[in-house]
Parts: structure tokens; C-alpha cells; sequence
């Protein structure tokens, strides 16, 4: 009914399931066909690879985002004052970036920006730890026209975002909500992540992993999808391509990332 070979330096998918309508409507059959996609290809979970489409040599291999320090004015900056928001953002051993702001402080959240270089298509995943009184995201697709302006990056990036939060109340969308919808409640951060009523929020880890390819955005909490979304290019909050940015979000947010890395997809 359905097989895979490899032919010479090429690969090979081979169904005869779709001769019915009702076939193709079948989310079962649609994940068929975009595995046997992915599979010849050689991309998506099947591993590293490189890849040929159209002549053009892809390298999609997971990449570090950072490799330890940052350099900020180069390839990386902080939002609103640098002088003051350059603070928040530090490398704790283990290669873990943090993001935190102390409830005294007068600045009271802040973002950083990649800005060594933009990205359209690509997979982004981390490992992300966050307080209990934490608001944090990982925006991207943040174009410079929008984000850079008066000689300052701004707080609140404009591109699109996928939500780091676990318990701060006055937000009821949580981690892996595509900010603002498709949202995830309380219930679902239980059921996605394992987060108890009581964690131990210094040692409590959670994966996040982001797709985005053209106008199709999906969102994973430990290998669980829980956004898959096809965004109308008219929409307001669509971009084309743009940078990175972490979010600081108030005073009191404390938020690490490790194993941060993205690879790009065609």
C-alpha cells in the first residue's frame, strides 16, 4: 500500500492510499503524506542533513544562537535604554541565558534582540525555565522597519510570538499560546508540560519547539503540538521575515534559556 526506497543518491515515497475524496480529508492521511514528504526530502525530525532543492544547497543542521557571550552592539542589543536594559540580560554557567529584572527596578522589562542576521523559515528550539510570577516569549519574523525606531529597539517587539509564561495571573494565555490565539490555559500547561500546583520553579524545565515555514506556524511543549496554524498573509500581525527577540516582560520575570538553537528550512 505504501513504501520508501533510496534510488541512486535520491529517495523514493510511494502511496496508493488517496484515490478517494474523503481520503484526502483524513488528518491520518495528511500526516501520510507529509511524513513520505519529509522522509525524501531528509528533513524534519528524520535528522541533520543537507539538502539540494532547486540547485540550492540548504544547510539544515541545528545551529547555536549563541555561543556563550553577548556581543551586544554586534549581534546582539537590548530594548528601550541600552545603558539600563543591558543589565537584565546575562550568561550564567552551562551556557544558560537569563533575563531577569528585579521589582525595584525602574526599567521594568526589557527584550533582546539577535540582530547579527533575520530569518524566515526555520525551526527554533530551547529548554526554558521561568518563575512563578514570569511573563516571557519568544518573538520572531521582527522586522527592522518596525522594531528599530529612534535609534531604539522597542519593547514589545512587532512580529509574532510564541508565550513562555506558567503562572503569572494576570495573563491567562500560557506557554505555547501563539500570542494572542490559538491560547493555552492553566489545564493545558498541566497537561503539556507536567506543571504541579507546587513546582520547584529553579529546577523546573520545559521544551518549546517553533516551526514557521511561509504562513504555516506550529508550536510544540515537550513534543506535543499544540499550535498548528496557517496565518492569512493579510492579517496584521503576519510578517515575512524579521529577527529574534526574547522577552523581558516586567519587573520580577526571571527566565532562562538553554540548548537555544534554530535551523533554517526551505
Amino acid at each position: 500500500m505504501a513504501w520508501s526506497k533510496y534510488y541512486g543518491k535520491g529517495r523514493v515515497f510511494y502511496t496508493n492510499l488517496g484515490h478517494h475524496t474523503h481520503v484526502w480529508k483524513d488528518p491520518r492521511f495528511q500526516e501520510h503524506i507529509l511524513g513520505g514528504i519529509y522522509w525524501a526530502l531528509d528533513i524534519g525530525d528524520a535528522g541533520d542533513a543537507k539538502i539540494d532543492i532547486g540547485h540550492k544547497k540548504i544547510d539544515s543542521e541545528w545551529t547555536p544562537l549563541f555561543d556563550g557571550t553577548l556581543d551586544f552592539g554586534v549581534d546582539w542589543e537590548t530594548s528601550d535604554d541600552p545603558a539600563q536594559t543591558r543589565k537584565h540580560w546575562t550568561i550564567l554557567p552551562g551556557n544558560v541565558l537569563q533575563g531577569y529584572c528585579d521589582k525595584s527596578d525602574p526599567v521594568g522589562s526589557s527584550h533582546l534582540y539577535y540582530t547579527k542576521r533575520t530569518f524566515k523559515n526555520f525551526e527554533y528550539r530551547a529548554d526554558i525555565n521561568i518563575n512563578k510570577t514570569g511573563n516571557s516569549g519568544l518573538h520572531f519574523r521582527c522586522p527592522k522597519k518596525d522594531n528599530y525606531v529612534g535609534g531604539r529597539w522597542r519593547d514589545f517587539p512587532k512580529g509574532l510570538e510564541a508565550q513562555i509564561n506558567n503562572g503569572f495571573e494576570l495573563d491567562p494565555k500560557k506557554s505555547g499560546t501563539f500570542y494572542p490565539e490559538p491560547a493555552l490555559s492553566m489545564e493545558d500547561i498541566r497537561k503539556f508540560i507536567g506543571y504541579g500546583t507546587i513546582p520547584d520553579y529553579g529546577h523546573f524545565w520545559f521544551h518549546i519547539h517553533v516551526i514557521a515555514v511561509d504562513n504555516h506556524f506550529v508550536v510544540k511543549l515537550n513534543g506535543n503540538v499544540v499550535v498548528d496554524l496557517h496565518e492569512p498573509k493579510d492579517s496584521k500581525r503576519y510578517r515575512e521575515e524579521g529577527y529574534f527577540a526574547f522577552q523581558l516582560h516586567h519587573a520580577g520575570t526571571r527566565v532562562r534559556f538553554r540548548n537555544v538553537e534554530v535551523r533554517e528550512l526551505p
